[in-house]
């Protein structure tokens, strides 16, 4: 018996999906990464959010409400001050992890030092721990942006960074916010270095390269990371991302190769190879109108005309079984056969969206839709 179940779908594209990227880091505290950067979908961050807030469009997403997604996904406690259009993030728990290691160049531009600053007495991470001037800071897109996170709205590709800055209000994390100081140094644009992380950890690459996360953790977690050096880890996650789709695709098609070759004329039923045929229109292995569909449509329409013809129940193919009335179901709705009708109503001369003949038998299958064949002229 040939079943055949090929992942087709290993890389799909996903490019009309809303996603945001989101994370959270205390750099200047020498602590790397809190939350690494995760990427969501519209639908992932509803899917966290509605009970609470209710459901949100790509119109009116806002970076407090991705933020809100993040914590919840990642069971994180957070203090916040308004509610979700004012919001703003005052502290999180359990996150400090307990010793510092201040950068050089906070502590030149008269910032506290791992000797002298004035440390933590809870488990929350927020306003006024180890300085006066301390917080939680949002960047989105690159822009300390400037109204409060329940304002901003966030389009697709959005990458948002929340960073705890711990002297100049911003200075420290290479922003002029007007606020402090000036900038102690230009921040490199992130973006896309985060943007490729998150998808390689998403795609599970790191798995098998932990060089790799290593390395972009090393750029991703230096406060002064020059852009050359960003966009230099950047480069390198796009190849690992690449040459790993390369790799999914050869085992793909070597497998498609091989349903080919054993499966050649492939009939109704599993054991003569029907999912064959699935498998290979949808991972693209033959252009559209290949013989090898259109043949396997003849042959389906062939049988779909003898059993109904033979059993002569209102259209129904078989008297006694009524598991095997989707391949007539399948060659209707898919690509097989794309000169001929993909409409469900036609499917040689019977039609499978009349309600089933043998429902009462069809039900206790758990697998089959309740549809039959009844013929149509």
């Amino acid at each position: 018996m040939i079943v055949t179940f090929v992942p087709v779908n290993v890389f799909a594209g996903g490019g009309d999906e809303f996603t945001v990227t989101i994370s959270m880091e205390g750099l200047t505290l020498g602590q790397g990464m809190y939350v690494e950067p995760v990427t969501y979908t519209l639908d992932e961050i509803n899917a966290l959010v509605a009970d609470d807030y209710g459901e949100y469009t790509e119109d009116n997403l806002t970076a407090a409400i991705v933020t809100v997604a993040m914590f919840k996904d990642k069971d994180i406690e957070w203090s916040q001050t308004g509610d979700i259009s004012s919001f703003y993030l005052s502290a999180v728990k359990d996150i400090d992890k307990g010793t510092v290691n201040i950068p050089s160049i906070i502590t030149e531009n008269d910032g506290p030092d791992n000797d002298s600053h004035d440390g933590n007495d809870d488990e929350y991470l927020g306003e006024f721990d180890y300085n006066w001037m301390s917080g939680w800071m949002i960047t989105v897109d690159s822009l300390m942006i400037p109204v409060g996170a329940g304002q901003y709205n966030v389009e697709s590709g959005a990458v948002i960074r929340w960073q705890f800055t711990v002297n100049g209000y911003g200075a420290d994390l290479g922003f002029d916010t007007g606020w402090g100081s000036p900038s102690y140094f230009t921040a490199a644009n992130k973006d896309d270095l985060y943007s490729e992380y998150a998808k390689a950890n998403a795609a599970g690459l790191f798995a098998s390269n932990a060089s790799a996360k290593a390395d972009a953790l090393a750029v991703m977690e230096k406060l002064t990371a020059t852009q050359t050096e960003v966009d230099a880890a950047k480069d390198a996650l796009v190849a690992l991302s690449a040459q790993s789709s390369a790799d999914y695709n050869a085992i793909l098609n070597e497998a498609m190769t091989q349903l080919a070759a054993t499966v050649t004329a492939p009939a109704f039923g599993t054991s003569a190879g029907e999912w064959c045929v699935l498998d290979l229109a949808r991972g693209g292995f033959y252009e559209k109108g290949n013989t090898y569909f259109s043949d396997y449509y003849d042959r389906i329409v062939q049988i779909v005309n003898t059993k109904a013809a033979s059993v002569n129940k209102n259209g129904a193919l078989l008297s006694l079984r009524t598991a095997f009335f989707g391949a007539g179901n399948r060659t209707c709705f898919s690509a097989e056969k794309p000169s001929r009708s993909n409409s469900p109503s036609d499917c040689s001369l019977y039609c499978p969206i009349k309600p089933c003949y043998f429902y009462s038998k069809t039900k206790k299958h758990p697998q089959v839709v309740p549809f039959h064949f009844v013929r149509t002229t």
